[in-house]
């Protein structure tokens, strides 16, 4: 009996000097495009962090297109409770971010949940219809989106949604040949209060170029960025996303080794990250290139099995 009542006093004083902590739990309030829509905006309520031990800092992680969180800044917990991502070009796609905080004992908590960015893409279709189209926000919930036209140096109302699942509206009323400036922000009943400012939504970045209504370019400069192909090889679909900083008519076409065309998709003009699948289910193994054609042509090597 005295030498189980030691072994569970000794077991009582190793377990008294184990550090239980887990790490902060840590999340995002809001993740926003800047004003100047040059830079992405990550914040956070340092009220709603929690940690057994003081918080240091914040790490701040990045989503990349092929799905990896990686760690992009570390911000001292007694800095501003925002970080700017100078390196992301919001025009391009939206972006998933998480934060985790690390206490003083050097112990670093789950990541937090996700948040993204809205990305705002502006279409013309072959019918000559001008689409206004974002991707879904991700992080608090919303009530719905507001689409603002600031062509005139002022914010113009163009449309409400009647949800917060609509992400896209057929702008019946653009005017051929009109230069438009457009962007589109959420309206919500949170919000969120950092030490530096107070964020009553959350905005995408500034889409604009002009409408021409007859399926030209507009605009001269060739620029195809971020360009993704997954799964690659691929045995039936694939995603194709990149993104376009003009307004000229892409072509899209998957030719074989000798150069021949093999498929043939309509052609689209975008401003911002555009995404299609492509079906190879009806080709032969082997490789391919897919062509992305805004007259600069960008070619991608596909390999079907």
């Amino acid at each position: 009996m005295k030498l189980k009542i030691f072994t569970l006093s000794l077991l009582g004083i190793l377990f008294s000097n184990i550090n239980f902590s887990q790490g902060p739990v840590t999340e995002i309030c809001l993740v926003t495009v800047d004003t100047t829509s040059t830079f992405n905006i990550i914040a956070w309520e340092r009220a709603s962090q929690t940690s057994t031990l003081a918080i240091d800092s914040m790490l701040i992680y990045r989503r990349s297109l092929g799905g990896v969180d990686s760690l992009i800044a570390t911000v001292e917990y007694d800095s501003l409770s925002e970080y700017h991502d100078m390196t992301a070009n919001p025009n391009l796609r939206g972006y998933t971010y998480k934060i985790a905080g690390k206490d003083v004992a050097g112990v670093v908590g789950p990541l937090s949940s996700p948040a993204r960015t809205i990305h705002f893409v502006m279409v013309e279709n072959l019918a000559n219809e001008l689409w206004l189209k974002w991707t879904p926000y991700i992080g608090k919930p919303i009530d719905y989106y507001q689409c603002w036209d600031k062509s005139l140096g002022f914010d113009s109302l163009l449309n409400s949604t009647a949800n917060n699942v609509d992400t896209a509206w057929n702008f019946q009323g653009a005017v051929a040949q009109t230069n438009y400036s457009m962007v589109v922000d959420v309206s919500w009943t949170s919000g969120c209060t950092t030490t530096k400012a107070n964020h009553n939504t959350t905005r995408s970045n500034q889409a604009g170029g002009i409408f021409v209504g007859d399926g030209s370019a507009s605009i001269g400069e060739q620029s195809i960025q971020e360009v993704y192909l997954a799964p690659n090889p691929v045995r039936n679909s694939t995603r194709l996303v990149f993104s376009s900083l003009t307004w000229d008519p892409i072509h899209i076409s998957i030719t074989d080794m000798q150069g021949r065309v093999v498929k043939n998709m309509s052609p689209v003009k975008v401003l911002g990250q555009y995404s299609m699948d492509l079906d190879v289910s009806d080709l032969s193994n082997g490789l391919y290139n897919v062509v992305i054609d805004n007259g600069s042509i960008h070619t991608y090597r596909l390999m079907k099995n």
